[in-house]
């Protein structure tokens, strides 16, 4: 995060935590997102993303791939399930469209820190 983000005291008036993007959290704002429509995995390999109606529209797995599903309620109107569904690894790439998918579809802003994709230890 550079200091651009975080000069003239934003961190005190947004209530930034470390790390967060000021212009994210602004979006949130701006679109009444709460903190529990992203999940986060404990191990950080795996993404939930869900509507205000308890739709969970998204699931990034740095294993099995990524969903993006209309709502439930889109779903029982008649409309297929997949959005966008991929079922192999994914790369950073796929993170990125994941982020801007859940954004263009959802206004739901995903912090595309949250995944990470560098070397990560055996086990």
């Amino acid at each position: 995060m550079s200091s651009a983000h975080t000069k003239n005291g934003a961190e005190g008036i947004l209530g930034l935590r470390a790390g967060e993007d000021v212009n994210e959290v602004r979006l949130k704002m701006k679109t009444g997102q709460h903190e529990d429509q992203v999940q986060i995995s404990a191990d950080g390999r795996t993404v939930w993303v869900h509507t205000l109606d308890g739709s969970t529209v998204g699931r990034f797995s740095k294993v099995f791939g990524m969903d993006v599903h209309r709502t439930i309620s889109e779903q029982l109107a008649g409309a297929g399930q997949c959005l966008w569904c991929t079922h192999e690894a994914p790369g950073p790439a796929d993170w990125s469209k994941f982020c801007d998918l859940m954004l263009q579809h959802y206004g739901i802003a995903v912090d595309r820190s949250v995944v990470s994709f560098t070397q990560e230890p055996l086990e």
